[in-house]
């Protein structure tokens, strides 16, 4: 983490409206010769008095294997997400919206980073437009040995040998999780054509 931490300044300099979840600080705490390091992250639903309700709240990868949420869960995942439904935001916030999330989705990528979310909520603002807010989280986790190990027990376990399948795993290379995750932002959410998400992942972020 240390070692990203110019870059990821950079990148918040350069972007003041990242969505990345910003990092309030690095920490260890020393205890009966064990020593534990955590990150504190501003809270993407941050509680204050008066604020509105999030209604309904949801972790989205833009993976489609094993991304349902239980039944009673408070968090959905991207199975949950209605399929004709689309953020009801005006054309030039979803076209703002797609080039930020290419930007951060580039920018991870850059770094060897993959498995993170968009927590999405949906907030009750007594009006008759819908209010979001939105931030990438859990953006930490490196295209390391252990999700290269479990993409492919999950492949071999779970005889997830078809080419869609495997590509809607959350284990996936950055570069293709950058990518998949993008166009999940640009098609799904926003209801833009694939042809448009597609010549606006081509630019120069």
């Amino acid at each position: 983490l240390l070692g990203m931490l110019g870059a990821y300044c950079d990148h918040l300099r350069s972007h003041p409206c990242s969505l990345l979840a910003r990092i309030a600080g690095i920490y260890s705490v020393s205890m009966y010769s064990q020593t534990k390091r955590f990150v504190v992250m501003a809270n993407i639903f941050p509680p204050a008095s008066g604020a509105p309700v999030v209604n309904a709240r949801y972790d989205l990868k833009g993976s489609w294997v094993d991304r349902c949420a239980p039944p009673g869960s408070k968090t959905l995942k991207d199975s949950n997400w209605p399929a004709a439904r689309t953020l009801a935001l005006p054309p030039e916030a979803r076209r703002a919206l797609l080039r930020q999330a290419r930007c951060d989705a580039r920018f991870l990528s850059s770094l060897g980073l993959m498995d993170y979310s968009l927590l999405l909520g949906e907030l009750d603002a007594s009006a008759p437009v819908l209010w979001y807010q939105m931030g990438i989280i859990d953006y930490l986790q490196r295209w390391d040995v252990r999700k290269r190990l479990e993409r492919w027990a999950k492949i071999a376990c779970f005889c997830r040998w078809g080419g869609h399948e495997r590509s809607g795993m959350s284990a996936i290379a950055p570069h293709s999780y950058a990518q998949r995750f993008h166009r999940f932002v640009g098609c799904t959410l926003l209801g833009l054509a694939q042809e448009e998400v597609a010549a606006d992942w081509e630019e120069p972020s």
